[in-house]
């Protein structure tokens, strides 16, 4: 049993506007790197802190993990690539010193309550998962560093639950998370820094590679939202398919115990250890 992480204890903290990365985010494929989770949730959260000229939601972001996110401090970097009062973008970097190590692409759109959608329309969201996470054990899955098993310590920032034990290429498989700790020290998480900080799970969930096998890294995550999801859970309906040349692509549902939020993919790049 590892000891979880708790409410007050925080993926990042901030020193003169880097974020200090903590054990917390610390991935399962090198224990001096970050896990994608983490990355993302970073330069989610650097994108919320840029002012939208009008109330405005992001409906696509798109992560670039370009290199291994070093466990030391990154200065988020954040430019307005298109301005308007209806639709703006923004690139989101990570940088190491001048390199950037992490991007996004954040699409935000207008908000307007006002335009006269009747209930019909307004609001849908589609069935809810059946599968919900109090019917799931927790994962206590260990992974490997440099030939030996540990626990990376981003598992011990959320409450992981996957329905199907063990995930097959090309079979579905359903998954929910939630968040055990802060994001950035002393502040609470936002529906978009939540969701973020889960979403890279869209490319372990349905992989059913031998990890003590093969290597099988995601460079991307891209995320198209409906709605902003509510309440702490995220539940994944994902699947998996991986070619003969070692490149895969997962692909799956997002959800909150409503139901579906929108949905997630990841490429991968398989290879033996």
């Amino acid at each position: 049993m590892i000891e979880p992480a708790g409410e007050r204890d925080f993926l990042f903290g901030l020193d003169d506007g880097r974020l200090v990365p903590t054990e917390l985010t610390q991935g399962p494929w090198n224990p001096e790197h970050q896990h994608g989770g983490a990355v993302c949730a970073a330069l989610a959260w650097a994108a919320e802190r840029e002012t939208a000229p009008v109330p405005m939601r992001a409906v696509r972001i798109g992560f670039d993990l370009m290199h291994p996110a070093p466990l030391r401090p990154l200065r988020p970097q954040v430019t307005v690539a298109r301005a308007g009062r209806r639709v703006q973008l923004l690139d989101v970097a990570l940088l190491e010193g001048e390199r950037a190590v992490a991007r996004a692409s954040v699409l935000r759109v207008r908000t307007d309550e006002g335009i006269g959608l009747d209930d019909a329309v307004r609001g849908q969201t589609g069935p809810a998962l059946t599968i919900r996470p109090e019917d799931i054990p927790r994962m206590e899955a260990p992974r490997r560093f440099g030939g030996e098993f540990a626990i990376p310590g981003y598992i011990r920032a959320v409450d992981l639950r996957r329905h199907q034990q063990e995930p097959r290429n090309g079979v579905p498989a359903v998954a929910w998370s939630r968040l055990r700790c802060q994001v950035v020290a002393g502040e609470t998480p936002t529906p978009l820094v939540r969701l973020s900080a889960q979403a890279d799970f869209v490319s372990g969930m349905a992989n059913g590679l031998d990890f003590s096998r093969y290597v099988s890294i995601n460079p991307d995550v891209n995320v198209n939202l409906e709605r902003e999801p509510q309440g702490e859970w995220i539940g994944i309906e994902a699947v998996t398919t991986i070619a003969r040349d070692g490149i895969g692509h997962s692909r799956g549902t997002l959800h909150d115990e409503r139901g579906p939020i929108g949905n997630a993919a990841s490429a991968l790049y398989v290879s033996p250890r």
